[in-house]
């Protein structure tokens, strides 16, 4: 599993974010197998030279996968990670992200994980039972050493874990008759439901505790965002018809969880550690229906949910949640240069795939220096210790004196007219122009925007 999350230089603070569903239904298909999930599809490039990035890495269950009902092995995820990552990009990080969510995974699984990793070992799905839902598990859990060279690059990890932990819970209901109010159930199935309750509560708090501790030995430094759990109420009255007893002992689960969590927040801050809560449950059960397919049987987030939760964390990460303006119709695709939309009456469109954008535009938003050499029609664009010579209908393009192969349509006039005047302006390959300058540029197709970010 490639990650360019190794081209870091610079360690500033990480975070980890941790998230999920108090209950996971059962999974049948996966998601991509893309390692790092990134639509790679339009101008996405590789960091050139070893510069400041601001890593991000997703693990944990299927709600770090990104996993949607009806995924299968060629979709594409587009979950909480997919949108903190797309915010960083808004906020002109020049941020990598890589993905290691896998379907299924229990808190204990998850920690045997990431200690074999930490010890240089390589686990199987046999050694990883609760992975054995995701037909990509065998491919992820192999990436050990990745994992733990990712994670202490990174400076957010991105953790959802622990719906899967209380599945056996809900097996217990369902055996004594999920139709039968627990407050109907004879004193010793109360009892066996309640000693199940807390000894599954125990031990969510020693593996996640033990999880977090692991992270702190390779992110001593880490701000620690922990979110709580939703829970599907009161759509559990409605669509599984539970009695309100039953109801009221799951959100006992709940609760417990929630205390957990607390309980971490201080302890980690007596250790000088910053531990922030991020509000799931108030993200997701005000409008539950709308942002789950629980009435399909399914409580995972559907594509607004997983929005839904992205602004949530990109609003305690960064205090917003951006978005590119409209387009036109005709506009196909809208570029973010260092945190700010390039708004321009000449239009940038896409050739075969490349992202193509007036010169002038492109360069007075990266604060570059522009020169025009009419013998050659050459444009000479300067930033810092970079130089790029970019000629019109040339395939090639000269980066610090070197020649370079373009992988792109040449640079090209195209001609504006507003009213009765009529302008020509420099169409050049946005990827060429900005990988020559050390810059990175990535496309997010499912926003149809460029970020380039120094």
């Amino acid at each position: 599993m490639y990650s360019k999350l190794r081209n870091s230089i610079f360690r500033t603070t990480a975070t980890v974010i941790i998230a999920g569903s108090l209950t996971t239904s059962g999974v049948l298909a996966a998601p991509s197998a893309s390692s790092n999930y990134i639509d790679a599809k339009v101008d996405m490039l590789p960091v050139s030279q070893a510069v400041d990035s601001y890593g991000i890495v997703a693990i944990g269950d299927s709600l770090a996968a990104g996993y949607e009902m009806g995924f299968g092995l060629d979709s594409i995820p587009y979950g909480i990670g997919e949108h903190v990552y797309e915010q960083a990009l808004f906020h002109g990080l020049r941020a990598e992200y890589a993905n290691y969510g896998i379907i299924g995974l229990t808190t204990h699984d998850l920690n045997a994980w990431l200690g074999a990793s930490i010890q240089q070992e390589t686990l199987t799905s046999d050694e990883v039972p609760s992975s054995k839902k995701d037909p990509r598990a065998e491919d992820i859990l192999m990436q050990s050493p990745q994992l733990i060279e990712d994670i202490e690059d990174a400076e957010l990890i991105l953790i959802n874990i622990g719906g899967n932990d209380f599945l056996t819970l809900f097996d217990k209901l369902d055996e004594y008759g999920k139709d039968t109010a627990f407050n109907q159930m004879s004193a010793d199935k109360q009892q066996d439901l309640s000693d199940s309750l807390d000894s599954l509560l125990k031990d969510y708090q020693a593996e996640l505790q033990s999880i977090l501790n692991k992270l702190a030995e390779l992110a001593p430094n880490a701000e620690v965002i922990i979110s709580n759990q939703y829970l599907p109420i009161p759509k559990l009255f409605n669509t599984y018809q539970l009695p309100a007893s039953t109801v009221e002992f799951l959100q006992k689960g709940q609760s417990g969880i929630q205390e957990v969590l607390d309980a971490f927040v201080s302890e980690f801050a007596e250790k000088g550690l910053e531990l922030i809560e991020a509000d799931a449950a108030a993200a997701i059960e005000p409008s539950v229906l709308a942002l789950t397919n629980i009435a399909h049987g399914d409580y995972h987030p559907n594509e607004d949910g997983y929005e839904a939760l992205g602004k949530a964390f990109s609003k305690l990460l960064w205090d917003d949640y951006r978005t590119v303006q409209p387009r036109d119709a005709s506009v196909p695709i809208s570029v973010v240069v260092n945190g700010q939309q390039v708004i321009t009456k000449y239009t940038p469109t896409l050739k075969k795939d490349r992202t193509f954008i007036s010169l002038r535009d492109i360069t007075d938003a990266i604060g570059a220096d522009l020169e025009w050499v009419t013998a050659t029609n050459t444009a000479v664009i300067t930033l810092q210790d970079r130089t790029v010579e970019i000629t019109l209908d040339a395939k090639t393009y000269v980066v610090n004196s070197e020649t370079k192969t373009l992988n792109a349509e040449p640079a090209y006039m195209q001609s504006f007219t507003f009213g009765t005047k009529v302008e020509g302006k420099t169409f050049v390959p946005l990827a060429a122009l900005s990988e020559g300058l050390g810059l990175q540029v990535v496309y997010r197709k499912p926003l149809q925007t460029a970020f380039i970010n120094e």
